[in-house]
């Protein structure tokens, strides 16, 4: 099955710019023989969850906050540049996998306006 170019444009921008998300890229292609979005998505959103979660839940270490911010803007440019592809795959296997959190209210502190908007039309703000 072919990954849309929007798709992988935003996981390889992920994994430049984000150490960790590389390292979970590896991860995920050594496990699965292949890239899969929608599965590697839920890894990032357990990556940003082990912030808030003490560091647990993740493959690798918890984002600093600098990673933290860094991500949650790449993700967030990510659902304002007009792919569907790409809003779906963040609305539904980031966003998704982080609502109800004990943790949601500061995540949505730091949230950018794009995945902000989402979430309030997921109904989940």
């Amino acid at each position: 099955m072919e990954i849309p170019a929007g798709q992988l444009a935003l996981l390889d921008r992920l994994a430049r710019e984000v150490p960790a998300i590389a390292e979970l890229r590896e991860a995920h292609l050594r496990d699965n023989d292949e890239l899969l979005p929608h599965l590697l998505m839920a890894d990032v959103a357990r990556f940003v969850a082990s912030f808030f979660a003490g560091g647990t839940g993740s493959l690798v270490p918890a984002p600093s906050d600098e990673a933290l911010a860094r991500t949650l803007a790449l993700l967030d440019a990510g659902m304002g540049a007009g792919d569907e592809s790409v809003d779906e795959l963040v609305s539904v296997s980031f966003l998704e996998n982080l609502e109800g959190e004990p943790y949601m209210p500061e995540l949505v502190s730091r949230l950018g306006p794009n995945l902000g908007r989402e979430l309030e039309r997921r109904g989940a703000r």
